[in-house]
């Protein structure tokens, strides 16, 4: 019988204040990430919040998961000043799921015989990366408040209701998380969602917004050293119609001077339909790190170090105060 796993999430309940700066926060970050790494060698972490590592199989080395995560608790008090709530579970979801309902400083375990129970009587609305405006239509157009409402419905009503989110919630519903910490499985994204307001068709305007998304994805993937290799298009216009499209990137990158001229004809196609749009979002998926080559290509050192320098700017005086001109 297969051991079962031991993820476990370590939620901070306060973001950094306003104050802080990025530099300052990605310190933090790796300091917490470098402590982590003493008990697992897979450790994740997402916008300081949230952090996940791997315990399976540590019990002889450090002891019992519940009690090494409580020293790591008591531990962290000095980066984190709020209480730091954590959760154990056999997968990334449960994990995330246990701890946002667990008491304050304090672990909570949900074994797998416990699971059933446990989703059963989760809101809806703790589950992750699920769009805010989803959950309010699962509640208002379906009155769903529960998980275990939310198994009512089959995978293809599911997908055809939501194309973005429809997997993710059936495979939430049912406790299943789509991967587990750096394995085979494992599909890491980065996701972003502009609001067209007021809801226009106009070409020019649509296509700078759909530019200032991409910036920004690109600016938070050279934050994280990692390039993507597809994406995932989405575009919901005015009358309700939603339209996704997904590719592979031909050549990686994360530099938006390299991935708009691969991206734009996908949203071009788009603006063909001249009806007014009301949502874009653009999701980077197949991440994988930056290779730390040199170039000998002059032309193309020189994108770099501008980009790095307009990511200092932006990491300083606020991520909208520059941008490319007529990008």
């Amino acid at each position: 019988m297969a051991a079962v796993k031991k993820i476990v999430c370590l939620y901070t309940a306060a973001q950094y204040q306003p104050q802080t700066s990025s530099f300052a926060a990605a310190k933090q970050d790796n300091a917490v990430v470098n402590f982590l790494r003493f008990y697992s060698p897979q450790v994740e972490y997402i916008s300081g919040r949230y952090y996940y590592f791997d315990l399976s199989g540590t019990a002889r080395l450090f002891g019992p998961a519940g009690s090494v995560v409580q020293n790591i608790i008591n531990a962290l008090h000095k980066f984190f000043p709020s209480h730091i709530r954590a959760g154990i579970a056999r997968n990334k979801l449960l994990s995330f799921l246990a701890a946002r309902s667990s008491q304050p400083g304090r672990v909570k375990k949900i074994l797998p015989a416990e699971e059933t129970n446990f989703l059963e009587k989760t809101l809806i609305g703790e589950l992750p990366v699920i769009s805010r405006e989803n959950i309010k239509r699962l509640k208002n157009d379906f009155n769903i408040t529960y998980l275990k409402e939310l198994q009512l419905l089959d995978r293809s009503l599911l997908h055809s209701l939501f194309p973005l989110d429809g997997e993710l919630l059936y495979n939430f519903a049912r406790g299943n998380s789509q991967a587990f910490l750096y394995e085979q499985g494992e599909q890491p994204f980065v996701r972003q969602t502009v609001r067209v307001i007021p809801f226009s068709n106009d070409n020019f305007y649509l296509e700078r917004l759909f530019s200032r998304l991409l910036t920004e994805l690109c600016f938070r993937l050279r934050c994280r050293k990692l390039q993507p290799a597809g994406f995932v298009l989405c575009v919901v216009y005015a009358d309700a119609y939603t339209r996704t499209i997904s590719r592979s990137i031909a050549k990686p990158s994360c530099y938006e001077q390299k991935l708009k001229p691969q991206l734009r004809p996908f949203f071009r196609s788009f603006l063909q339909r001249r009806t007014a749009f009301k949502k874009i979002n653009l999701c980077f998926n197949s991440l994988q790190h930056m290779p730390a080559q040199l170039t000998f290509f002059t032309e193309e050192q020189q994108e770099q170090k501008l980009c790095r320098a307009l990511d200092r700017i932006r990491c300083r005086f606020g991520r909208k105060k520059i941008t490319y001109a007529g990008f």
